[in-house]
């Protein structure tokens, strides 16, 4: 009982100042909501030219996570032997982090600059190709 009242306010009920903070995000000006949508659709791009340069194939995206399905995760099968993120210079969690649906699966973030896109993919295919 005491662990249900305790996890109520944390996870139940959004809290007063957050819904606040919401609220005027939605009222404020959305300038910065179009900025952002060119942003991940840029880096989408960039990934895009790296994996398909590499032959690495991945479902077609709609939001600002990257996945790399089933057949493009045979390839990285070197990361889900628990090989370190140190030896590729690069840091994953397993797609398992994500639910059980997500164990077959690499999640890419786009949430990051270009470059680092662009440079993180491209170790990354390295890795996986024994390079």
């Amino acid at each position: 009982m005491l662990m249900g009242r305790l996890q109520e306010g944390s996870v139940s009920c959004v809290s007063g100042i957050a819904q606040k903070a919401a609220e005027a995000a939605l009222a404020g000006p959305q300038d910065c909501v179009a900025v952002m949508r060119e942003t991940y659709r840029e880096h989408l791009q960039v990934a895009r030219e790296v994996l398909d340069g590499r032959g690495i194939p991945y479902p077609r995206p709609s939001g600002r996570l990257l996945s790399l399905g089933e057949r493009g995760v045979r390839r990285f099968g070197r990361l889900h032997r628990g090989v370190p993120a140190r030896e590729a210079g690069l840091g994953w969690r397993s797609g398992a982090t994500f639910g059980p649906s997500g164990r077959h699966y690499v999640r890419i973030s786009l949430a990051s600059d270009a470059e680092h896109i662009r440079q993180g993919l491209l170790r990354l295919a390295d890795f996986v190709d024994g390079r």
